[in-house]
């Protein structure tokens, strides 16, 4: 009886938002089935305090009983004025009972998803009990009630006082009505602190374009970037990054290496990271030499320049012994024969602009601090400062 199927499709389109996220978004709504077998640095987990929708009484329920001499237990639904039925009771009370082991397990869940920062967000009602304020005990089924028991007391903590009830203080009394004459204009609003979406910028979008780099090679980059950020992390890597060649080739084929590609891209990747590792200057810049101050892997910056939004990710920043902010970009050039100086000057000015912008960001953000850029290239174990300016 639907007289437009195909407008019907049309308002759907506009009813959902994307399960994954868009663009270069840093946060993404999933339920908590979804996000099984993920992690993420920071969780939130809102509603705590919301419950299911409960369960319609079935015409027919039934369950298993275990053991050898178990079967299948059948309960109908009792007729309308009969008394109730004590079986239908209890297997529905079990079915609440397996109800809220899966809440338990889905809390569980969600809770393990975080890495580093878990935000759990519920709501706690308060009454007046004897002229003092009270929580009231979440509902039943809902995963604040499981926690109830831990949270309670921070709940209590951020309770509204009731000293004025207490002491017997009126109440204030409600705001009177105000409205404001009827020559009143709004102000003009200020100008807008963003421009539209098609004028912002990505710098990773920015970087310059290379015909004879391949696909292959802008993958052991990213993977390189990667592993580089998670040797700063956890030192995952050890001193023998040659003990990750299977998870290295995974992770490779996953960024949509060709499997006939993947050895010799696998190589690449553990010789940038060896010698990296060997690389005084190398291991200067992981903090493996000796602690840096404020040092940041893969660190995402935004503002305003020039009336269009940046964005950018710095590979690596940190502040050195002598106070010194380094912006550094790793690259993973290669480059074979003579002429390296020559090669490694023209990198130095291709990847000028691309450093300047990353600096304006930092600037606006540490603008007390003095701020350097480079770029180290792995495979080269070479460094080279950038001249930049910082505002």
């Amino acid at each position: 009886d639907l007289e437009d199927v195909a407008r019907l499709e049309e308002q759907l389109e506009d009813l959902f938002a994307h399960s994954q996220p868009q663009g270069k978004a840093q946060v993404e709504l999933m339920t908590i089935h979804a996000a099984k077998g993920l992690e993420f640095d920071t969780v939130i987990v809102p509603g705590l305090h919301r419950t299911v929708r409960g369960e319609n009484r079935e015409l027919l329920r039934w369950t298993r009983i275990a053991g050898p001499d178990g079967g299948i237990v059948l309960a109908p639904l009792r007729a309308e004025g009969a008394q109730p039925d004590s079986i239908y009771r209890w297997i529905e009370l079990l079915e609440q009972q397996r109800l809220l082991r899966e809440r338990a397990r889905l809390l569980y869940v969600a809770a393990t998803r975080a890495k580093h920062t878990l935000h759990l967000v519920g709501v706690a009602r308060a009454s007046m009990r004897e002229r003092e304020v009270a929580l009231n005990e979440p509902s039943r089924g809902s995963m604040l009630r499981m926690l109830w028991r831990t949270l309670a007391p921070q709940f209590a903590t951020a309770a509204p006082s009731s000293s004025m009830q207490a002491s017997g203080a009126a109440a204030p009394s409600p705001q009177s009505l105000k409205r404001l004459p009827l020559t009143w204009t709004p102000p003009p609003a200020p100008p807008a602190l963003t421009t539209p979406q098609d004028s912002m910028l990505d710098l990773r979008s920015q970087r310059p374009e290379f015909d004879w780099v391949s696909e292959v090679s802008r993958r052991v980059g990213t993977l390189v970037h990667r592993e580089l950020d998670r040797l700063t992390r956890d030192g995952a890597l050890s001193n023998d990054p040659s003990r990750h060649r299977a998870r290295l080739s995974a992770e490779l084929a996953e960024l949509g290496v060709p499997a006939e590609r993947c050895p010799a891209a696998c190589e690449r990747v553990l010789l940038a990271l060896e010698r990296t590792l060997s690389d005084r200057r190398g291991r200067w810049l992981l903090g493996l030499e000796s602690p840096l101050k404020e040092a940041e892997s893969e660190f995402a910056l935004s503002g305003v320049a020039e009336g269009q939004v940046i964005t950018g990710v710095v590979d690596r920043t940190f502040v050195d012994a002598q106070g010194v902010r380094w912006v550094v970009d790793f690259k993973t050039s290669t480059h074979e024969g003579g002429g390296l100086e020559a090669f490694l000057a023209e990198e130095v000015k291709r990847y000028r602009p691309q450093l300047a912008r990353y600096v304006k960001l930092m600037s606006a953000f540490k603008p007390r601090e003095r701020i350097k850029a480079a770029l180290y290239f792995p495979l080269l174990q070479e460094w080279r400062e950038v001249p930049v300016e910082s505002a």
